[in-house]
């Protein structure tokens, strides 16, 4: 069988974001990030391999690396055995700030801006490199977005359409389709630093600054049911299961749970759907009258 064929995910750091890591790194730092540029401008995999003088097993461990942890993964590790340049009770301060970015006036960090803010602020002088070590030391680690897998199967697609037509036209049973959403309370960055493990952003005070909601509406009906819960794990999505099937009074005797399952193939129909719902709301004054009224506010 054929080895999957390894591609560097696009969502994970911007070319130019590489060459700034390339510019402060080491010299093998420097190839990697360049190896990851080519193949995200468009460059030939041999053709990489060639110009750098690399192997593609070393190319393909490369691409593994930054898809799992962005151009962090790419940066070479020093030799074991060298004293932390950041440590003590100023390792301490520091790994305070990044948990609680605002207090530098700052809703988020990324390596780049914490080495720049101690550079500036506490004049300490270290490499990109040392921030990154730092970050992993202090149990932090960079959260980045899952890529959209690209499995999906059309053919497969459409014969499930079908059956959920027939499911829909059955007068014993109703469709209902869910999803969960998080909403945070200040601008949160697709890629940050942040406590291995938290699943909420707080102040100072300790409020918390993220609510996740589970839904499901019933489109035959329209009849809506939802919570909300501070993080979604197995424990809360059975939790909704629960509530739902306490509080939701079903009118028909089979009720079948469509899971996500919303999103698009290509940009086409994203646009289609989007020009759909668009229209929608369009079409709808009244609607969008009740919806969004501000009444509750003053």
């Amino acid at each position: 069988m054929a080895r999957t064929l390894l591609i560097p995910s696009p969502e994970n750091a911007t070319i130019q974001e590489l060459k700034a890591v390339s510019r402060i790194g080491s010299s093998e730092t420097a190839t990697r990030c360049t190896a990851i540029q080519m193949l995200l401008a468009g460059g030939d995999r041999q053709l990489v391999c060639n110009a750098l003088v690399i192997t593609d097993r070393a190319l393909r461990k490369w691409i593994r690396l930054f898809n799992q942890s962005g151009v962090d993964g790419l940066i070479v590790n020093k030799r074991p055995g060298r004293t932390a340049i950041i440590q003590g009770s100023q390792a301490i301060e520091f790994s305070s700030i990044v948990e609680h970015p605002e207090f530098a006036d700052r809703t988020f960090w990324t390596a780049k801006a914490f080495h720049g803010y101690i550079s500036n602020t506490y004049q300490v002088e270290c490499s990109y490199e040392t921030v990154v070590r730092f970050f992993h030391r202090e149990g932090f680690a960079l959260k980045i977005p899952q890529p959209w897998p690209d499995r999906q199967d059309e053919n497969k697609r459409a014969v499930f359409l079908k059956e959920l037509e027939a499911l829909y036209n059955n007068p014993a049973i109703d469709i209902w389709f869910q999803d969960e959403s998080g909403f945070e309370g200040d601008p949160r960055p697709r890629r940050r630093w942040d406590k291995k493990g938290n699943k909420t952003r707080v102040t100072k005070n300790g409020d918390h600054l993220r609510m996740n909601v589970m839904g499901m509406v019933c489109p035959r009906t329209g009849e809506f049911f939802a919570i909300e819960t501070s993080h979604s794990d197995t424990e809360t999505f059975q939790a909704f299961l629960d509530e739902a099937g306490n509080t939701v009074k079903f009118e028909r005797p089979q009720n079948i749970l469509i899971l996500d399952n919303a999103f698009c193939k290509n940009v086409q129909q994203l646009i289609d759907r989007l020009d759909q719902a668009i229209l929608d709301v369009i079409n709808n004054p009244k609607r969008n009258q009740k919806t969004t009224s501000i009444g509750t506010l003053f």
